[in-house]
């Protein structure tokens, strides 16, 4: 059984989380600061392959209150191709509706917290929602 990497996708930032081999538990890992998408992919393949098997891709996609995409939406989608182009064909990518993951991920939280991990708290808890949902099935 292989793995679920979530990717909570900034042009700068980019947070992370990792689900279990069971698919139960997402776990945050560090963020990651990019200058670059060639940076991000990079660098999301270096973790892909530390992790061991990762099966597929989550990202959130960020999208307005009324669920239809924002320009920020189309940017992620952009990038998830470029992602596509360079990871093994066997691994797939789905989305998942983003909206107020950030903000539940800072709520209560202190600024080092918010500027060092509230990405990949994002990450994180949109990925565990995934996880929940799925094993209700």
């Amino acid at each position: 059984m292989g793995q679920i990497l979530a990717i909570d996708y900034g042009k700068r930032k980019i947070g992370l989380a990792l689900s279990d081999e069971d698919k139960i538990f997402a776990a945050p890992l560090p963020m990651m600061l990019v200058k670059s998408d060639d940076e991000a992919v990079e660098g999301i393949i270096t973790i892909m392959q530390s992790a061991g098997f990762v099966e597929s891709i989550l990202l959130g996609l960020p999208l307005g209150f009324d669920f239809k995409p924002t320009q920020m939406s189309r940017i992620v989608k952009k990038f998830a191709e470029k992602l596509k182009k360079k990871i093994d064909t066997e691994i797939k990518i789905a989305f998942t509706n983003e909206v107020l993951t950030s903000k539940q991920a800072e709520q209560g939280r202190s600024k080092k917290f918010k500027k060092e991990k509230s990405d990949s708290e994002a990450a994180r808890i949109f990925l565990q929602e995934y996880l929940d949902h799925k094993n209700l099935k």
